[in-house]
């Protein structure tokens, strides 16, 4: 009696393209039923008047700084730009 005897095993191995296919047709099967769910958004309980008004305070920040920024010849402008027109966009999507 050998302890360390392995008995033969046959093991069947798929090729690439049926690994591939496989893969395919999960990724798919995951893609479909995301569609289908139901879709999870964030809902609040705060007053959605409050947060425009701070978004508007916020707008008049963000002028304020790129006009410093211009006025005092500060190179990185952009950066205010940036925040002055996404919490533009943000106000514009709030209100449409």
């Amino acid at each position: 009696m050998n302890i360390n005897k392995k008995e033969n095993e046959t093991v069947t191995r798929t090729t690439y393209e049926e690994r591939e296919a496989m893969y395919m047709k999960n990724r798919l099967a995951a893609m479909e039923k995301a569609l289908l769910d139901e879709k999870v958004r964030f809902k609040s309980s705060n007053n959605p008047e409050k947060f425009k008004r701070f978004l508007k305070d916020r707008l008049e920040l963000w002028e304020t700084l790129k006009t410093d920024v211009v006025k005092f010849g500060i190179k990185d402008k952009g950066h205010y730009e940036r925040l002055y027109d996404k919490t533009k966009e943000i106000l514009e999507n709030l209100d449409a």
